[in-house]
């Protein structure tokens, strides 16, 4: 099987090895030393001052990062640019804090004077959006739009769930941002991570669970969390947040763009995105399905798949590129099927 969904991924060997090792206290020496080795690694990544691991899923950390802004007690503007930018705007209404949103062009971006209109009529203080609109993989332009944010005196925050582990990513002018263990970074589902720079402040009313300040107060470990996910992520890390990885998949990002563009089939793409979402002729869930018998693991079953009839391959994953050779003969010929 070609894995080329959109999560959960292949893992590597030493990945799988590190999940099924025997735990070990979080508490103890051992644990911790892993833990700072890890958090220290990705926050020099990526550019921030630091970085939180918390048990739970990418919309944990979004949940996580919504405190952070409802804290800060004042308007700012959501980009919705898909099902999770919606989702976005979903937890932040139910969270209670005002905002505005906008809506994407026709080619499903945002165009940065449209932006900037709206920080300005409204008198917004900040600004959240997805790095990679994940239902389309539709990127934004995370450098433009962060470095408008700072020339405005705007804080930035930032979903960077389908880019984080997949490209290289510089956060320094982004408040916040997060990602999740289960896509680009290639280890296993269950971690969410959240990456800082903002001075967060002490929130009142706020569960525990989400208060990073109590993060902060236990070197990043208040409650128990899986030794085994932990030490996975570690070894995850190391082996995906490489140029080289960034730079091949580049390289097999176009090798699939240009298949598809012989084939006549346009998705929702940009060449710095590593999703391709496509409304296939046929019941998308039966080219997915057809897929899956010829090898090839895609994304068709969830809700917004289903009510458009999309289907979506992703390149999170580690593969040569004789694998997307070999992937796009197969997707080719099950596409020619009647």
């Amino acid at each position: 099987m070609i894995n080329l969904s959109t999560g959960p991924l292949e893992l590597s060997s030493e990945v799988r090895e590190a999940l099924f090792a025997q735990p070990i206290p979080h508490r103890g020496s051992a644990f911790k030393a892993i833990f700072k080795n890890l958090t220290d690694f990705i926050s020099n990544h990526v550019s921030v001052r630091e970085t939180f691991i918390l048990t739970g899923s990418g919309t944990l950390a979004n949940e996580v990062m919504l405190q952070q802004i409802k804290g800060l007690g004042s308007k700012g503007l959501i980009l919705n640019s898909g099902e999770f930018g919606n989702r976005l705007c979903k937890q932040a209404h139910r969270l209670g804090i005002p905002f505005m949103s906008l809506e994407p062009n026709a080619q499903n971006e945002f165009v940065l004077k449209n932006i900037e209109a709206q920080l300005d009529t409204h008198k917004l203080s900040w600004i959240l959006f997805c790095h990679c609109e994940t239902s389309t993989g539709v990127a934004q332009e995370l450098k433009a739009i962060s470095d408008l944010a700072k020339h405005k005196g705007v804080l930035a925050f930032v979903d960077c769930m389908s880019t984080f582990g997949t490209t290289y990513l510089n956060l320094e002018n982004v408040a916040m941002a997060t990602a999740s263990s289960g896509k680009g970074i290639c280890s296993a589902p269950g971690l969410a991570l959240i990456f800082c720079n903002l001075s967060y402040k002490k929130l009142q009313n706020v569960p525990s669970y989400f208060d990073l300040n109590l993060y902060k107060d236990c070197a990043g470990v208040p409650f128990t969390i899986s030794s085994n996910s932990v030490s996975a992520l570690n070894v995850a890390a190391i082996q995906n947040l490489n140029t080289a990885k960034y730079n091949l998949l580049n390289t097999q990002s176009y090798m699939v763009a240009t298949a598809f563009n012989y084939l006549g089939i346009l998705p929702y793409h940009k060449p710095f995105s590593r999703v391709f979402t496509f409304q296939p002729l046929q019941v998308a869930t039966q080219l997915g399905n057809n897929l899956l018998l010829s090898g090839i693991t895609s994304s068709y079953e969830s809700s917004y798949h289903l009510e458009k009839n999309w289907l979506q391959l992703a390149l999170f994953g580690n593969y040569d590129n004789s694998l997307i050779v070999d992937s796009i003969s197969v997707i080719s010929a099950v596409l020619r099927e009647k």
